[in-house]
């Protein structure tokens, strides 16, 4: 499948996502099962601040530069994808990709919205040669390239739908 086409679908159910959680009870939005665990809200502010980190805070597309990747880097690469393929809890790797609990859902949606759009112009700005470049970086995973950012994304958000989905069924 494409870069675009992968970032098409990721966007569409990205949005429809947004749009779903926009319509329903705020109250529900917040409602968590634990005191430990995420509310609905609180897990798309973990997706987009994830983002945001992989995508180091959006710096200027000139400034990024393509970074080697090691036989760890790859080997842990495959193990994060394995535990979201899977949806195996684990603890978020960053700190800064914890959720504040205190974003609105249209913030959250401002900042995600701003991550894509920066996303889609660094696509649209490089040739296929440069898309390959492991300019992006995952405090696990190491370097990743604009395809592997976004397969990862797709499948982070994948993962945290079915997140959301059970909750949604406990919470009424």
């Amino acid at each position: 499948m494409s870069l675009i086409r992968q970032l098409a679908d990721f966007e569409q159910v990205r949005v429809a996502l947004l749009d779903e959680l926009e319509s329903r009870d705020p109250r529900l939005l917040t409602a968590r099962l634990r005191p430990d665990s995420w509310s609905q809200l609180e897990i798309v502010e973990h997706l987009a601040v994830a983002e945001r980190v992989v995508f180091r805070s959006l710096p200027d597309h000139d400034t990024l530069v393509d970074h080697p990747r090691s036989l760890a880097h790859t080997t842990r690469a495959l193990l994060v994808r394995e535990i979201l393929r899977f949806g195996i809890p684990v603890t978020v790797p960053s700190s800064e990709m914890r959720p504040t609990g205190r974003r609105s859902l249209k913030n959250i949606r401002t900042l995600w919205d701003e991550n894509q759009g920066w996303l889609r112009a660094w696509i649209r700005s490089r040739d296929a040669r440069a898309l390959h470049w492991r300019v992006f970086w995952h405090p696990v995973s190491g370097p990743l390239s604009t395809h592997d950012a976004v397969a990862l994304g797709a499948l982070h958000l994948t993962t945290h739908l079915r997140q959301i989905r059970r909750l949604q069924t406990r919470i009424r």
